[in-house]
């Protein structure tokens, strides 16, 4: 799938991304990069040098999720997709680009995009150093902020509000 271009520019300007593939026992390995490149055919190059557990747990079991979000865009998606140790040579030629001495090329073909823009909708507070403003414990207890005692938009707390625990059984974006 090609990639639209509001992904591909979030990609241009993501101040991080997370990368999670599985460990041998299903568990997740969670590592972070800045060096996510797009590829044609929607597919993502990522520097493999560094990452021998993921390039070990790819090679075992391709799926993989990526997350990338940009402060300054406001915006943030969710890729799933299949990735590899990548020996096309246009991939290690990307990757060589900007880290010459790379050897190894991950490719992530990405098969599907979730936009993170659910939570626009909600009335979060911006989370300074100090964290939330007003909230000292789950909604409804001292300091919990909204109409009615809760944090989201319509004053009810839902699970993954800041200060709520998740409820799995609510199908959390967790």
């Amino acid at each position: 799938m090609e990639l639209p271009p509001e992904v591909l520019q979030t990609i241009k300007m993501t101040d991080f991304t997370a990368i999670v593939t599985l460990r041998a026992d299903g568990t997740p390995h969670l590592v972070g990069a800045w060096n996510l490149l797009p590829a044609s055919e929607g597919a993502l190059i990522l520097s493999g040098e560094r990452y021998v557990e993921t390039r070990r747990n790819l090679a075992r079991d391709p799926r993989c999720w990526v997350l990338v979000a940009s402060r300054e865009m406001d915006t943030g998606y969710r890729l799933y997709g299949r990735g590899e140790v990548s020996a096309r040579p246009e991939d290690i030629e990307l990757v060589r680009r900007y880290w010459p001495r790379c050897h190894f090329a991950i490719r992530i073909q990405v098969d599907q995009v979730e936009d993170l823009a659910y939570w626009k909708a909600l009335a979060f507070p911006r989370v300074g150093p100090a964290g939330p403003a007003g909230l000292a414990g789950p909604a409804g207890s001292a300091g919990a902020t909204g109409p009615t005692g809760g944090t989201g938009a319509t004053g009810a707390a839902r699970p993954g509000d800041p200060g709520v625990p998740n409820d799995p059984s609510r199908g959390t974006h967790d």
